[in-house]
């Protein structure tokens, strides 16, 4: 496989999780 592309999966899985931390976190605030 390509490189770039399982670069691009992984960056898509670690910003749909950041974007629930970040969620959480506003809710907290």
């Amino acid at each position: 496989m390509n490189n770039i592309v399982v670069f691009l999966k992984i960056f898509q899985v670690v910003l749909s999780l950041g974007s629930r931390l970040w969620k959480k976190l506003f809710k907290k605030l």
